[in-house]
C-alpha cells in the first residue's frame, strides 16, 4: 500500500514538472529578447581618435573628437593612468600619457556622456633605443670618385644618405636692421640691412620661430598671416657653403582686424640643402655615393618605426694628384764632416716622407709633414761607399763616404712622389774629420770675358769676379769672419 502511494505521488510531480517548464523557458526567452532590445536602442558615442603605433618617449599625445564635454578615461591594460574631458567643441588633446613599459603597451581609451560610452583600443609600442647601425670602414682620403658603402641592421629602417662638397664652416655675420616697412591685414612686408658676405645664397625668414620664407635680396613679404594676430620675425643669412648665421634681433608685427583669419606655417627648407636618398631595409644593404675632388661630407641616417635615429657623418676628401715636392735642401749639403744632417723641404700637401740611402729597399729614417707640407727630418749618413780626393769634385783631399739620397713623400690617399726621382739620387758626402778643406771656395764665369788693352791701360777697365765661400767644417755655429782682398796681379 504504501508503495503504491509513493508511485502515485511521483507521477504527479513529473506531470507538474512538464508543465511547468515551457512557461519557464518562455519567460526566459521574453526577458532575454527585451535585454537584447534595449542594447540596441542604447545610442554610442562616437569616438575618432589618432594615437601613435609607435613611439620614442614615454609620453604620448592622443587627439580626436568625440561628444562635447564627454569624459576621457586612458587605461594601460587593467591601470587607469589619465582621465580629461573634451572640449565644447567635442575635441581633445591629452597630453603626457605615460607608456609604461618597452615593446608593446596597450591603450584603453572610453568616452562617456550620461547613458552613452565608446571606447577604442590601441597597441602602441615603445620603444626609446636608437636602431644599430653598422657601416663598413668610411676612408678619410681615397682616390676614387665614388664611395661603395656596406651596411647592417638589426630591425626594420628608413636608411638616407646623401654626400656634398665641403667647403668653408664660417656663417655669414649675424644680419641686423630688421624693420617692418607696411602690415596690412593678411600681409607683412619687412626689409633689413644687407649681408656683406661675399658668399652670401640667400636670406632666411623665421616667423614665431618657424622657417616660412628665403629671399635673395633684403626685402620680404609674408602674405600668409591671419589679421588680427602678434607676430615675431627673425633673419638669418646663408653662404653658399649652406652656413646659417645666428638669427637677427627679434622684432614683432600686429596685423590690423578685419581680414582673413587663415595662416599658413609651411617650414620652407634651404635651398642649399642636400637632397636625401631613401632605402627602406631589414636586412644588410649596400649604396654607393659619389665625391668629388677635394672634401666631402657622408651623412648616412637610419630611422626607425618610433622615431629614432643613427647618423654617420665623414669627411672623405678626394686627392686627384700625388704630391710634389716644393723645395729640399739637398743641393746645399753638398760635402760635410758632420755624420748627422738634417733633410728639410716642402711638399705640396700634408704627407710622410721616407729617405733611402745609396742601395736601401726599405727606408732609412721618415718624418712627417706639418699641415703646411714643411719637414725636417734627422738623417745620419752612411759609411758604405768610400771616396778620396779627386773622386768628387766636392772632395779637395782626403777620403769620404758617398751617400745617394733620395726622398718618396706619400699622401694621406697613399699617392706616392720621389725626389729627384725614383731611379735618381743627390750626392752627399761624409768627409773624414782632418782632411780636406774647412772651407769651400766656388769661383763662377769671370765679366767680362772680352778684355780691350787700351782700356786696361788707362786704368778704366775692370774685372768681375763671383765667387762663393762656404764653410763646411765641423762647428754648426762656426762663421766665417774678417774680410776677403783681392790682390793685384800684373799682366806682362
Amino acid at each position: 500500500m504504501r508503495t503504491k502511494t509513493k508511485l502515485q505521488l511521483s507521477s504527479l510531480f513529473m506531470i507538474v514538472l512538464m508543465l511547468a517548464l515551457p512557461v519557464a523557458f518562455a519567460q526566459n526567452m521574453t526577458n532575454l529578447t527585451a535585454g537584447n532590445e534595449t542594447a540596441a536602442v542604447a545610442e554610442e558615442l562616437s569616438l575618432e581618435v589618432v594615437a601613435p603605433l609607435f613611439s620614442k618617449d614615454k609620453y604620448i599625445t592622443i587627439e580626436g573628437t568625440t561628444a562635447p564635454n564627454a569624459r576621457l578615461e586612458y587605461y594601460i591594460g587593467p591601470t587607469k593612468i589619465k582621465v580629461s574631458r573634451a572640449k565644447s567643441d567635442g575635441t581633445f588633446t591629452t597630453t603626457r600619457i605615460p607608456l609604461i613599459k618597452k615593446g608593446d603597451n596597450d591603450l584603453l581609451i572610453k568616452a562617456s556622456i550620461e547613458d552613452k560610452a565608446a571606447q577604442k583600443i590601441f597597441t602602441i609600442h615603445y620603444d626609446p633605443v636608437p636602431p644599430y647601425l653598422n657601416l663598413s670602414k668610411i676612408p678619410e682620403f681615397t682616390i676614387q670618385t665614388a664611395l661603395q658603402v656596406h651596411g647592417d641592421v638589426t630591425e626594420p629602417v628608413t636608411i638616407k644618405y646623401t654626400s656634398y662638397p665641403k667647403k668653408d664652416e664660417i656663417p655669414p655675420d649675424q644680419v641686423s636692421g630688421l624693420e617692418m616697412r607696411e602690415i596690412k591685414k593678411n600681409q607683412v612686408t619687412m626689409v633689413w640691412i644687407p649681408s656683406d658676405a661675399q658668399d652670401l645664397l640667400e636670406y632666411t625668414i623665421y616667423r614665431n620661430d618657424k622657417r616660412v620664407g628665403v629671399a635673395r635680396s633684403a626685402i620680404y613679404v609674408d602674405n600668409d598671416v591671419a589679421s588680427g594676430k602678434e607676430y615675431t620675425y627673425r633673419i638669418a643669412a646663408v653662404d653658399t657653403s649652406c652656413n646659417e648665421c645666428v638669427k637677427s634681433a627679434p622684432k614683432k608685427a600686429v596685423t590690423p582686424p578685419g581680414g582673413s583669419d587663415e595662416e599658413k606655417a609651411v617650414i620652407v627648407p634651404l635651398s642649399c640643402a642636400p637632397t636625401y636618398q631613401t632605402l627602406e631595409t631589414a636586412v644588410p644593404f649596400d649604396i654607393t655615393l659619389p665625391l668629388q675632388a677635394g672634401g666631402n661630407i657622408i651623412e648616412i641616417i637610419a630611422s626607425d618605426k618610433a622615431g629614432n635615429t643613427a647618423k654617420v657623418k665623414k669627411l672623405v676628401t678626394v686627392d686627384i694628384g700625388p704630391p710634389q715636392f716644393l723645395a729640399t735642401n739637398l743641393d746645399a749639403i753638398g760635402t760635410t764632416y758632420i755624420p748627422e744632417v738634417t733633410i728639410m723641404g716642402t711638399v705640396s700637401e700634408k704627407a710622410s716622407v721616407f729617405v733611402y740611402i745609396n742601395d736601401e729597399t726599405k727606408p732609412s729614417h721618415f718624418g712627417l709633414t706639418d699641415d703646411n707640407g714643411g719637414f725636417e727630418i734627422p738623417v745620419k749618413l752612411r759609411r758604405d761607399v768610400e771616396v778620396s780626393a779627386g773622386s768628387a769634385t766636392e772632395l779637395d783631399t782626403g777620403v769620404g763616404w758617398k751617400n745617394k739620397i733620395k726622398l718618396k713623400a706619400v699622401d694621406l690617399a697613399g699617392q706616392e712622389a720621389w725626389y729627384p726621382g725614383q731611379q735618381q739620387s743627390k750626392e752627399v758626402i761624409l768627409a773624414m774629420c782632418g782632411y780636406g778643406a774647412w772651407l769651400d771656395f766656388d769661383v763662377e764665369e769671370v765679366t767680362p770675358g772680352t778684355l780691350t788693352p787700351r782700356l786696361l791701360m788707362q786704368g778704366i777697365q775692370q774685372l768681375g769676379i763671383p765667387f762663393t765661400l762656404r764653410y763646411i767644417g765641423g762647428q754648426d755655429d762656426a762663421q766665417i769672419a774678417g774680410v776677403v782682398n783681392a790682390v793685384p796681379v800684373r799682366i806682362s
